[in-house]
């Protein structure tokens, strides 16, 4: 029974982590959900500031920049290892092709 009573411990405290991973994602979701349209994809890569969220890519991969600073902290509260992982390479896979990677000389 106490191996049943571990196994059964260690799959709460992996579905607990799944449970607020997904409330963070959920979060994200409604927070940048698209009003009254069907818009799929949406993103300036210039460094337009009125934006309520933006895409940014610095040199640990990519993140969301909330532009209310209450929302930003949240979001940041929120994250965990496995949601910025997962958020870095959902982003990096949607806006991978309007990326210029860099020059070499």
């Amino acid at each position: 029974q106490s191996s049943y009573e571990g196994i059964r411990a260690a799959n709460q405290e992996d579905l607990t982590v799944k449970k607020n991973d997904l409330a963070v994602f959920n979060f994200i979701m409604e927070l940048t959900k698209c009003k009254g349209t069907t818009l799929l994809l949406q993103s300036s890569m210039s460094s337009n500031k009125s934006e309520p969220v933006r895409v940014c890519r610095h040199e640990h991969g990519f993140e969301l920049a909330f532009e209310d600073a209450a929302t930003q902290a949240k979001v940041e509260h929120m994250m965990t290892p496995g949601v910025r992982k997962a958020l870095d390479s959902a982003l990096g896979l949607g806006f991978a092709s309007q990326i210029k990677a860099p020059a070499f000389v």
